[in-house]
């Protein structure tokens, strides 16, 4: 999520900045492997990397490393057999590499184009290669386009309402170039590198090639949440999801309750069950809940996601009335019914505060399988 902010900031700001990205986490951490922020010459920060404890340190270095305008790497060890300071102050029982790189005129730019590729519903791989304490940039693309989220984009675009944003940009022509502003080399194509982090989205990847060490840092597109039924519940699920990272569209067949000003935090889509389905392009990268209170509708959304095997599928209900909406259908393992985590929610509110944590758990289970699988 952070990643939005920051591309924007290269976008729209033109403050000097220095980048800082976790490059490397040993124990335990308070983020991960690809975590970023901004660290602004006028004090600023956008996003974080830690509960605090960092930060100050990491900002003290600022002005250094923009006079000098070369990266650095900062190394903290938090263990408490370790470091006395860090580790029985802070707690946290890790050590932490992190690179601090100068937003540069190529790097603010790589990030400005990373966003608008990422708006867009691509996977983008921001390469690093280091030799002689020069650090070159590349992007690359990095494995298969969401099509739930770009082809439905350019699809539905003008049926969406979005309150408050921009309409997508068009995805523009491969960047590659280095510090100096030159075309940078191709980027070998061999084993996986070694560092994956389900808890952001993105992967952060180090490795040795030919005397230089590379990082690569891969941003997606927030993960997609479909609700059908514009109720109460959905505009307090719509709030919370937008702000753990998905990308929310609300449907419902009747345009009163998808009335402008009513989801500020998502778009929505007016039409029927097939419709939705199928102008919305649902896929097996989405997340959807099932919740109109209508039984026949949400019996047939039911019957028309299915097939389609989603990440999740959640629904809304008692037991005896999720019993009726997926009567005869088989059961599924990306099926959550009755929708969330038990924790006795009553009232919108409580209610999207269940299916929020449920959601995370879901995501992060999901991106941890795919981690497995791609290295086994």
């Amino acid at each position: 999520m952070e990643s939005e902010r920051i591309s924007a900031f290269a976008d729209k700001d033109s403050a000097a900045a220095v980048l800082a990205t976790i490059i490397q986490v040993r124990g335990h951490s308070y983020r991960k492997e690809g975590a970023s922020m901004l660290l602004t010459e006028d004090g600023r920060r956008i996003g974080s990397i830690s509960p605090g404890c960092l930060e100050a340190d990491l900002h003290a270095r600022v002005a250094a490393i923009l006079e000098a305008g070369v990266h650095e790497v900062a190394n903290y060890n938090m263990r408490p057999e370790e470091d006395v300071v860090w580790g029985e102050e802070i707690g946290c029982g890790g050590e932490i590499r992190i690179l601090l790189e100068p937003l540069t005129g190529t790097l603010r730019g790589l990030l400005r184009e990373i966003g608008r590729r990422v708006r867009c519903g691509e996977r983008v791989k921001l390469v690093r290669r280091e030799a002689g304490g020069i650090l070159r940039y590349w992007l690359e693309p990095a494995g298969a386009r969401s099509e739930s989220a770009a082809d439905s984009a350019g699809a539905v675009a003008e049926r969406m309402s979005r309150h408050g944003e921009e309409s997508r940009a068009e995805t523009e022509g491969a960047a590659a170039v280095t510090a100096s502003g030159h075309g940078a080399e191709e980027l070998e194509a061999d084993g996986a590198l070694p560092f994956f982090v389900p808890a952001s989205g993105r992967e952060v990847k180090e490795r040795e090639t030919e005397g230089a060490l590379l990082f690569a840092t891969v941003f997606a597109p927030r993960d997609r949440l479909v609700i059908f039924g514009a109720r109460d519940e959905a505009v307090a699920v719509g709030e919370l999801a937008r702000g753990i990272g998905f990308e929310t569209v609300v449907a419902d067949w009747r345009p009163e309750l998808c009335r402008p000003g009513r989801f500020p935090h998502a778009a929505t889509f007016v039409g029927e069950p097939e419709r939705i389905v199928a102008e919305l392009q649902i896929g097996e990268r989405d997340f959807v809940m099932i919740g109109s209170h209508h039984l026949r509708r949400d019996r047939e959304m039911a019957a028309l996601v299915m097939p389609l095997r989603p990440a999740y599928l959640g629904i809304v209900g008692s037991a005896r009335r999720i019993k009726l909406v997926l009567d005869g259908m088989a059961p599924e393992p990306f099926v959550k019914a009755p929708i969330g985590l038990a924790i006795g929610a009553e009232g919108a509110e409580e209610i999207a505060v269940s299916v929020a944590a449920e959601l995370i758990g879901w995501r992060k289970r999901l991106r941890s399988s795919a981690f497995e699988r791609r290295n086994a």
